[in-house]
């Protein structure tokens, strides 16, 4: 969905958002959104337009604090974590945020549509600090809780204060419980996973030097990214079998991020200036996401209703501010 502490290494790699905090506006204490916003590429006030169709845009706001989006299921519950003093998991719902803790810090990353939540906690504390790494599925409705680490993944032992940090990191979840991420192997070389009923397989895109999966959709389709021999970043889909290189057009980098079950897929790429552009995918077309005002733009998840979530960065008041959003298309009626 970065280790600031020893677990930066690790989001830090997951980059096909290149997890960067932001921050959440135009919503109030607790958490409900409001549109604010006016876009040069939409017809009306709080919408944008991605190819030919127009989407309505609510930005997300919880506990008055850095927020990042992570991702969404199809009856609009947002996930991603909320870092101020501590790292907090958030669940936003119906415009309310609910804060998820399930160790001494937590990362949410994934959510389905049974309410089962991937993502990663710390283990211990050092210095009052949340530390360690573990990942999880956390299901709301049993608040049943699973520890996930794939069979050869590395452990990072922190020399002052002596706690473990696993390289397994969970990010994306299907209805089937299928659950998708990244770990280091002992070579220091990073793969995807795939995990099904206890069991893991690696995900490695042919002659790539690193392959990250980010997100799985009911079909069992597989999208993320990967390191080619030049060091160049493209993104991938892997579907019965075989691997598809996903690249926007006239991209120097491009990270797949998720896909919903109708083949729909969202990500990120640099164009040849350096900036961060959002982008869909769907039908063999490339359409860009840039949200108004944007210095950049991030699409980090999609749902069957297409609902697409986010951030941007922006600048504001002599700073640059971060945003996090959800877009919702309207109907050709609307």
């Amino acid at each position: 969905m970065s280790m600031r502490r020893k677990r930066i290494s690790i989001i830090i790699l997951i980059a096909i958002g290149f997890f960067i905090s932001f921050f959440g506006m135009g919503c109030n204490d607790n958490g409900s959104s409001g549109v604010s916003i006016n876009n040069e590429n939409g017809d009306a006030e709080g919408t944008i337009r991605i190819g030919e169709t127009h989407y309505t845009i609510t930005t997300i706001d919880c506990f008055d604090s850095v927020l990042t989006v992570q991702g969404i299921n199809d009856a609009g519950q947002i996930v991603g974590d909320a870092a101020g003093a501590d790292i907090n998991g958030y669940l936003y719902d119906q415009g309310q945020c609910t804060s998820i803790r399930l160790g001494t810090y937590t990362e949410a990353m994934g959510i389905n549509n049974l309410e089962q939540i991937v993502g990663v906690r710390g283990t211990t504390t050092c210095n009052d600090i949340g530390v360690g790494s573990e990942s999880f599925l956390w299901d709301k409705t049993t608040n049943s809780l699973t520890t996930l680490e794939v069979p050869g993944s590395s452990n990072t032992t922190d020399n002052v204060c002596g706690f473990s940090a696993n390289s397994t990191l969970a990010v994306g979840i299907n209805d089937k419980a299928q659950i998708v991420g990244q770990f280091t192997d002992t070579n220091d070389l990073t793969h995807g996973f795939l995990y099904e009923e206890g069991n893991y397989e690696a995900i490695d895109v042919p002659g790539a030097s690193t392959t990250i999966a980010a997100g799985i959709n009911n079909a069992g389709q597989i999208v993320g990214n990967f390191l080619d021999a030049d060091g160049t970043t493209h993104g991938f889909l892997y579907s019965e079998g075989n691997y598809m290189t996903i690249d926007m057009p006239n991209a120097t980098s491009t990270t797949a991020n998720d896909i919903n079950d109708a083949g729909q897929i969202v990500g990120n790429f640099l164009d040849a200036d350096g900036t961060t552009h959002g982008f869909l995918y769907s039908e063999g077309n490339y359409m860009t996401i840039d949200m108004p005002n944007a210095m950049s733009s991030y699409a980090l998840g999609i749902n069957n209703l297409e609902q697409i979530v986010g951030y941007f960065k922006e600048k504001a008041n002599g700073g640059i501010k971060t945003t996090g959003y959800m877009l919702t298309p309207l109907s050709s009626n609307d």
